[in-house]
């Protein structure tokens, strides 16, 4: 099918996603966020590109994505597998980003990592009391592993790549503020929004490779 009604497709199963999240209709949900990740990896694969290095390590990603939302999607709390699942997916991206990066700046992996270190701390006392303070290290190691994966992003070049990879900083930072820190409202729709946006730009990005 061609890439432009895989998109239009993509669009209207993630548009009806953020509409069953506001009806509060859950199994509209459990079909509807799967397929959304389905379609977006449909498109990964309809690149010519997507046999490369980086093509590859793209598709895997974003299959421990699926993952990942999938365990977030149970009804029992499975957000420590659903952190593995996306910190496994954030690795994939980063091998897939090293195959084609040139050498970013070191005063940005600086301004990333003082960033990183004080949303921790910001996010520490909600980690502590709603998870315990086991979850603080995988919390921790999941901060430096997406902050490393916008550090490299930097160094590619690509528009399309460096804005995937900020969407989905952004899309987790929300999410860790929504959850930890204090809920707000509209806060799962954002986060929905700039995650299905990178998720779509990473895999669009195979075609530019």
């Amino acid at each position: 099918m061609d890439f432009v009604w895989i998109s239009i497709l993509t669009l209207c199963s993630s548009l009806g996603y953020l509409c069953a999240l506001k009806m509060s209709s859950t199994h509209s949900i459990y079909i509807l966020k799967p397929l959304t990740m389905a379609l977006i990896i449909w498109i990964a694969l309809s690149a010519e590109a997507y046999t490369s290095s980086y093509g590859v390590w793209i598709v895997i990603g974003l299959c421990f994505s699926v993952c990942g939302d999938l365990f977030l999607m149970l009804p029992s709390d499975r957000f420590l597998q659903g952190l593995i699942s996306f910190f496994i997916a954030h690795i994939c991206y980063i091998l897939a980003l090293l195959t084609e990066t040139n050498s970013p700046s070191i005063v940005w992996m600086a301004i990333l990592l003082i960033l990183a270190f004080l949303y921790y701390f910001i996010l520490k006392p909600g980690i502590i009391k709603q998870s315990g303070k086991n979850m603080l290290l995988p919390v921790a190691l999941y901060i430096g592993t997406i902050s490393l994966m916008l550090w490299e992003a930097m160094g590619i070049g690509q528009g399309i790549v460096f804005s995937a990879a900020l969407l989905f900083y952004i899309s987790d930072a929300v999410l860790a503020w929504d959850r930890f820190v204090q809920p707000f409202r509209l806060g799962h729709t954002f986060v929905m929004v700039t995650y299905f946006s990178a998720q779509y730009l990473f895999a669009c990005s195979i075609l530019l490779m």
